[in-house]
């Protein structure tokens, strides 16, 4: 790729995203998303020499693609506002996750979610492996194209059991969370399924359908985030 299409891909994921980082942090991130593997046979090996965190996307029955965190955004530590993780794809896609939800998408075809907002804590962050977490919660989501802004939404959550999940790290017995959307203004419902690991209350895995009319993406952890601290997202 030259030095200019290169350039201008990094301004336009730049101007899209409202990144933080550093122009030459994102670039390194960049080329090893456009240089990674991406074909139907993504191994462990390939995961673990890649020095970035990543994860595994995959959209309904296509082969999983590997996206690199490219940048964070925020304090990863924080309950009220926890972290923009930014995810990068060599199509130059991106999904931006919050506690291992996603909350904004960047060129998909057809539909994008622009955002999510809530004044109160997304019970993802807090931790649905506590009995102590709220099981209800509500939000604004915003989706385009067409100018849906702001749609009042409610979740319901209903923690279910351990259960053994087969990862490309290998077999992991997690915690199955249902959640159940409702859209009343346009009586859309939505069903996410996550599976936490049981001590953290960390999402390992997900199946999530972003907004309305939008398909379903099934998210892996391929390589955790390390944070300052040395501790994993």
């Amino acid at each position: 790729m030259n030095t200019f299409l290169r350039s201008t891909l990094l301004s336009i994921l730049l101007a899209a995203s409202g990144c933080t980082q550093t122009t030459q942090d994102l670039s390194d991130s960049f080329t090893l998303a456009i240089a990674g593997p991406q074909n139907n046979q993504i191994s462990k090996q390939q995961i673990e020499e890649i020095p970035y965190a990543s994860i595994l996307v995959q959209k309904k029955d296509t082969p999983p693609a590997l996206l690199v965190l490219a940048w964070v955004e925020g304090n990863s530590d924080s309950i009220s506002k926890p972290a923009y993780m930014k995810w990068l794809s060599a199509n130059k896609e991106l999904f931006v996750t919050q506690s291992g939800r996603i909350v904004k998408t960047v060129n998909l075809p057809e539909k994008n979610l622009d955002r999510i907002e809530s004044e109160l804590p997304d019970p993802l962050t807090l931790g649905l492996n506590k009995n102590t977490t709220p099981k209800d919660w509500s939000f604004l989501i915003s989706w385009s194209p067409d100018y849906h802004e702001q749609y009042p939404a409610t979740s319901h959550f209903e923690v279910k059991q351990v259960e053994p999940r087969k990862l490309i790290s290998g077999t992991r017995n997690l915690l199955h969370v249902v959640e159940y959307v409702s859209i009343p203004l346009i009586n859309q419902e939505l069903v996410n399924n996550y599976w936490l690991d049981p001590k953290s209350g960390e999402v390992v895995t997900s199946i999530q359908t972003p907004a309305p009319n939008m398909p379903s993406f099934t998210l892996t952890t391929a390589k955790p985030y390390i944070n300052k601290e040395g501790d994993s997202l």
